[in-house]
């Protein structure tokens, strides 16, 4: 699973090839796993803490289109490449 991102804290945000929908990218953190739909930027899948929440929704909102493009490149089996932090 490629990663997209490194953010503060040791937020790495990923995407996998070929993923089912909803267009989502994941969040890993030690000893968690998270689910972020793109278009509503809504866990749908693990739980953030609130500054972690934050982080990740702040990140997210600027590099929306970003993040739409890198998942239409990963569901084609391409690599994502990466988004600046």
């Amino acid at each position: 699973m490629p990663e997209l991102c490194r953010l503060d804290h040791g937020i790495s945000i990923q995407m996998c090839f070929g993923d089912h929908w909803p267009p989502h990218f994941h969040v890993i953190l030690p000893g968690n796993r998270v689910m972020v739909e793109i278009e509503t930027l809504e866990v749908v899948r693990g739980e953030l803490r609130r500054r972690e929440r934050r982080t990740v929704r702040a990140w997210a909102l600027k590099r929306h289109s970003q993040l739409r493009d890198a998942w239409q490149l990963a569901a084609n089996r391409q690599h994502p490449g990466k988004i600046d932090p």
